[in-house]
């Protein structure tokens, strides 16, 4: 993650909550970037992902075995992002490799789709769906904050929105700490997306989130 050096610890504290996919700790609580000494089960990814077992290679590569696919992930060595090649389990099956733009980190599986997570800071971020099945984009939608998976498949997250639209703005109780981090203050909208029937629900929950 590219992080301006005139940004306060504080704010810096803000940004690397952003960078779960990168930083996915095995269930010991160790960091994935330790390389262990043999296959290890980990929850890998944003909160709802399936487990999947993981290694690290002598040459820093992710492997990581799901029921359905195994993921092979190489970080970018000139730009920030990864590569992510994915080989399904059957029988004389292809490895082909998901469309990764600069700053795209995998973020693990759930129901034979694949989350993908697009950017380096706390603003201007996209979470995309790649359909393992169908080899393709399904969905893609900016977004501020976290990402849930759902038990029952939907994907939770906010979406950024003009304060105008808000009735009534909830409490900001951390404005003054963004602010005094060279941060500003932006609102978002919870929404859930059915990754199954691909249906997109708008709730009218907020909260404010911060900007770069």
């Amino acid at each position: 993650m590219t992080v301006t050096r005139n940004i306060s610890l504080s704010a810096l504290a803000t940004l690397l909550l952003f960078a779960a996919c990168r930083n996915a700790s095995t269930k010991t609580g160790a960091s994935s970037n330790a390389a262990p000494s043999g296959p290890v089960d980990t929850l890998y990814g944003i909160e709802g992902a399936e487990r999947a077992t993981m290694e690290i290679t002598p040459e820093g590569e992710k492997q990581l075995t799901y029921q359905g696919y195994r993921i092979r992930i190489q970080e970018n060595s000139q730009s920030p992002g990864e590569k992510v090649f994915v080989t399904p389990r059957d029988s004389g099956a292809v490895t082909y490799s998901i469309p990764m733009e600069d700053g795209a980190y995998f973020c693990g599986i759930n129901r034979s789709k694949a989350f993908i997570d697009i950017g380096t800071g706390p603003s201007g971020r996209e979470v995309a769906i790649f359909d393992l099945q169908k080899r393709m984009i399904q969905f893609r939608s900016t977004y501020a904050d976290t990402l849930l998976i759902s038990y029952n498949g939907k994907l939770w997250y906010y979406f950024p929105v003009d304060p105008a639209q808000i009735d009534s703005l909830p409490d900001c109780p951390q404005q003054t700490e963004w602010e005094a981090s060279g941060l500003g203050i932006g609102w978002a909208e919870r929404r859930l997306y059915d990754f199954g029937n691909g249906s997109l629900t708008r709730k009218s929950e907020y909260k404010c989130v911060p900007l770069q």
